[in-house]
């Protein structure tokens, strides 16, 4: 999962996740799921900035590339 959210790959993102890979805020970065990206940052706000040891160590921004609504609520949130 990891590796298809650092390419930002959404069909192997779900496909991963059709298998039965737990979502997590990269993918959701990704897929542009903004609920659940909020859902995430609501559990654990430390997710903000922090990397994905799966993907380089790529921080939820850096997934959210061409996602507007996913980058302005990270970056209203306080995203570096």
């Amino acid at each position: 999962l990891g590796a298809a959210c650092q390419m930002r790959r959404p069909n192997i993102i779900e496909f991963l996740l059709g298998q039965g890979e737990t979502l997590d805020i990269s993918a959701a970065c990704v897929l542009g799921l903004a609920d659940k990206v909020t859902a995430f940052l609501d559990a654990d706000p430390t997710l903000l900035n922090k990397g994905n040891k799966k993907a380089h160590n790529k921080h939820p921004l850096n997934f959210a590339e061409g996602q507007p609504k996913v980058t302005a609520l990270l970056k209203a949130r306080g995203a570096k």
